[in-house]
């Protein structure tokens, strides 16, 4: 038995990502091993999910691939953490086609309880009927208790509980009204300047949320048997694959690379002058390599072993910013 669960929202811009991090890190500076997870093909909450817990964060997409799948990533990845954390994706019940592939959607596929967030700006005793339908909306998605986010003042936060109240759902606790806690820009890149902004506003978020969040409570609210899930890892093929992962080329899924079932050597096209040796194929993902441009382009001596590699026949997955770069 051990805390999984999804954290949803109503909408997109309610404060998933802040409430993510900052749980992550709360947990992770209390010496518990977080596992993060996304809903979804997104590459930059899940580097943020890396700078709050240290793991690699792992995308969890029913578009993409099948539920089989998405359960066994879930369990092989959840095997060695103490918590497991998946951040939803826009509101709770927006996926590609109606309900499919949306947060609720994943929730129920792994049976994992739901933490829902509220944005409580502009709004106090109204969120009883927003929460009354979220909770009852689908039976089979368990929404297990409630966080709100931007409140305004204790005043304000004893209508919201009073609400929870009425509708015998559970109060989980609030993140307050804070200019501080504005998420960073998504375009900002991973540069070393946003990097230290990054790392200011994930400390932030962990302060705010182990201050005013029910952390052990919602750990005893969200247990569940992960036994439940098939974990399948399969023996290493006598192969290398070279990974392409710099400040240029950072936008990857784990679940990809392990896909290869091969051995993996990464490089950098930024700063490296040759390719790894004895290789047999090779992965370019996508990246900002349009911030570094000039770089990539002056290492004429990586360019040209690339360049001579692919044309030799050597096995290439390019990807967005891989792809601009070839």
């Amino acid at each position: 038995m051990k805390p999984s669960f999804m954290i949803a929202a109503t909408s997109s811009g309610s404060g998933k990502t802040t409430l993510s991090l900052g749980l992550m890190r709360a947990l992770t500076n209390r010496n518990i091993v977080v596992q993060p997870f996304k809903c979804g093909p997104d590459y930059i909450d899940t580097q943020y999910h890396r700078i709050s817990t240290g793991r690699d964060s792992v995308n969890l997409d029913l578009f993409m691939s099948s539920e089989r799948h998405v359960k066994e990533l879930f369990g092989r990845y959840s095997e060695s953490a103490d918590v497991s954390i998946i951040e939803g994706a826009m509101g709770m019940f927006d996926g590609f086609d109606g309900m499919n592939g949306s947060a609720a959607d994943i929730a129920r596929t792994l049976d994992v309880p739901v933490v829902l967030l509220i944005n409580a700006a502009s709004t106090s005793f109204s969120v009883a009927a927003t929460i009354y339908g979220f909770t009852r909306f689908c039976p089979d998605v368990k929404v297990t208790g409630v966080i709100f986010n931007r409140v305004a003042s204790e005043n304000h936060y004893a209508f919201l509980k009073e609400a929870c109240e009425i509708i015998n759902v559970v109060n989980l606790g609030y993140i307050r009204k804070n200019e501080s806690l504005q998420t960073p820009s998504r375009h900002l890149g991973l540069s070393l300047d946003s990097l230290s902004e990054i790392e200011r506003f994930v400390d932030a978020a962990a302060k705010e949320v182990g201050s005013t969040v029910d952390i052990n409570g919602l750990l005893e609210a969200t247990m569940i048997d992960c036994r439940q899930m098939p974990s399948v890892v399969q023996s290493k093929r006598n192969l290398t694959v070279a990974v392409a992962r710099d400040e240029a080329f950072n936008f990857i899924y784990p679940a990809n690379v392990e896909r290869f079932n091969a051995n993996i050597v990464y490089f950098s096209p930024l700063h490296d002058k040759a390719l790894p040796e004895n290789i047999h194929g090779m992965l370019l993902g996508g990246g900002y390599p349009e911030l570094y441009a000039g770089q990539l382009s002056e290492n004429n001596t990586m360019r040209k072993a690339i360049r001579a590699a692919v044309i030799g026949g050597l096995p290439t997955v390019a990807e967005c910013g891989g792809f601009l770069y070839l």
